[in-house]
């Protein structure tokens, strides 16, 4: 932090009028000597100046200090809530005691401890007030102070108070702030729960995120603006809500900003816009450095990093795009190989190879019939179909996956087809709604083609999709999928895997989701008879060498 060796001035004189300048023009120098926030903030000048000029609108950088919206990620307690939420709302009263300035938290009781905390330095700090006497005056009554509000002295007789707080999700009415600072929109738990399925809260708030904008006035200077403050929990969090929603899809504008700093180095920190969204976004490690070496070293870090390698991902790196934050990890899909039509080949987890044909396998096919009716012949979603074969040991193979948006005649075809195929223990088929007579229509199918196989419906119950397909999540992690990287259908596979559960398609997943259910948990009367098991594995052995049995 940088420090005056003296700091000596008489109000109204030349050095009080240089020490208003700079703390208007300054927002590292005025949170750091004149709020006194350095022991909130790490000492180093680096990591915050940068910050700093970025929410003042000072980069240099036009379409980044001309952004409507602006999003700072970095980890916590780093420092940007003192940085932002607390210096910057009081700097900007003090350069504009007019101004109205909009609080917000996932809880309204934290937004209020943020206004606290402003109050305490307007009431407690001789220095501040002796600089900005205009705003805060000697004699407090000549403001409005609440717990959720506060009227410093104006020149105007506007009607919203100076500083206003709010719950995220919550209303205001008739009021129209020229600033609104959200300071972590969405708790770990939201998060936990959207994961999981539950999506109500998370939804809500991204919900309310799109009210703030009609919210702001209209006449503001320089111009309107909402400045959102947290750091990520989730690759699906709000707070990738609100690039999408303020980025429009557009593409990605990259910027370096720069500091030299009083040592000589050139501080470079990156940045970018993407639409109206200007984006500030640190990490407690970079270039393979602690930045904030003061709060943080890396012995620190790693410890950190083991106790839960997620939160780390998310909280310290602002990384939740990580694989380790992934609900499934492309590291868990085993591959394996198809020698012929009839024979695959994979190794397992000892490093053994293993040949098994199909009509060795349990094969199960199961069907997700989307959107299909009795009446229907156009479907309004996604047809799935998946196969998989299992071995006595555990290991699953996927064989075959169809999905296509089309006609329930051929989601129908499908399966005779793959029943002849494939020789299926069972054809498993969710029931929902209307589908009853889906599944009668697979029956009169495979009686009119001559083709026998059982059919067992499943109906999904209540229990969200994203909660089924999670049920395979042990089966991954174990190493017992495997699956064919060659396969036409795994690039679909692959991406539904690994964007669950963010990606808008999980039709494949749900299939397959049902295999749990399904896959024989208990020895076969071979596994529990050594002689039959004996002679199955003789049988097997004379069959894959063409020897006759």
């Amino acid at each position: 932090m940088i420090l005056d060796d003296q700091i000596s001035f008489t109000q109204g004189d030349q050095n009080w009028q240089k020490y208003r300048q700079r703390a208007l023009s300054d927002l590292y120098y005025f949170a750091g000597v004149v709020l006194g926030l350095g022991d909130l903030i790490p000492v180093r000048e680096g990591p915050h100046r940068l910050l700093c000029k970025f929410v003042e609108k000072r980069t240099g950088v036009p379409p980044l200090d001309t952004a409507k919206f602006r999003k700072i990620e970095m980890p916590r307690g780093a420092g940007k809530t003192s940085l932002v939420t607390q210096a910057y709302t009081i700097q900007r009263i003090c350069a504009d005691p007019n101004i109205s300035i909009l609080l917000a938290n996932e809880k309204e009781q934290n937004a209020k401890d943020f206004l606290a905390a402003i109050k305490y330095q307007f009431e407690t700090n001789e220095f501040l007030r002796t600089l900005f006497p205009e705003v805060i005056p000697q004699d407090l009554n000549d403001t409005t102070w609440s717990a959720s509000r506060i009227i410093v002295k104006r020149t105007t007789g506007r009607q919203e108070p100076t500083v206003f707080v709010i719950g995220v999700g919550g209303t205001v009415t008739g009021m129209h702030p020229d600033l609104i600072i959200v300071d972590d929109c969405i708790s770990r738990e939201a998060m936990e729960n959207a994961r999981m399925g539950s999506w109500q809260i998370m939804h809500q708030v991204n919900r309310w995120i799109h009210q703030l904008e009609p919210l702001l006035n209209p006449n503001a200077l320089p111009f309107p603006e909402v400045i959102f403050i947290g750091t990520r929990w989730w690759h699906r969090d709000s707070y990738e809500h609100i690039e999408e929603a303020f980025g429009y899809g557009e593409p990605r504008q990259s910027f370096q900003l720069r500091w030299k700093m009083e040592n000589g180095e050139i501080l470079q920190v990156p940045a970018y816009r993407v639409g109206d969204l200007a984006v500030f976004r640190r990490a407690a490690i970079e270039d393979g450095r602690s930045i904030f070496p003061e709060k943080w070293d890396l012995e620190t870090l790693a410890k950190i990093r083991v106790r839960d390698e997620v939160l780390f991902a998310c909280s310290y790196l602002n990384n939740p795009s990580d694989e380790i934050t992934a609900t499934f990890r492309e590291s868990w899909v085993q591959p394996y190989d198809w020698l012929d039509d009839r024979t695959t080949q994979f190794t397992d987890g000892s490093g053994a190879k293993k040949q098994y044909r199909v009509s060795d396998l349990d094969v199960l096919i199961f069907v997700d019939p989307g959107g299909f009716g009795v009446r229907q012949v156009e479907d309004r979603s996604r047809a799935a179909l998946v196969a998989t074969g299992s071995t006595l040991k555990g290991e699953h193979l996927v064989l075959d996956v169809w999905s296509e948006k089309d006609t329930f005649l051929a989601c129908i075809k499908k399966i005779i087809e793959w029943a002849a195929r494939y020789g299926p223990r069972r054809v498993v088929i969710e029931q929902a709604g209307q589908q009853a007579s889906f599944v009668e229509l697979v029956r009169q199918s495979a009686a009119t083609e001559g083709t026998q196989f059982p059919v067992e419906v499943v109906k999904p119950g209540t229990k969200a999709k994203e909660r089924r397909i999670l049920g395979l999540e042990p089966y991954f992690q174990r190493g017992q999928m495997f699956l064919n990287k060659r396969a036409r259908w795994y690039h679909e596979f692959a991406e539904q895997y690994r964007q669950f559960p963010r990606s808008g398609r999980l039709d494949v997943l749900d299939a397959l989701a049902y295999g749990p259910q399904f896959w024989r948990r208990q020895p076969t009367s071979a596994q529990r008879d050594p002689a039959r098991r004996r002679e199955e594995e003789l049988k097997e052995y004379y069959v894959r060498r063409g020897l006759p049995v």
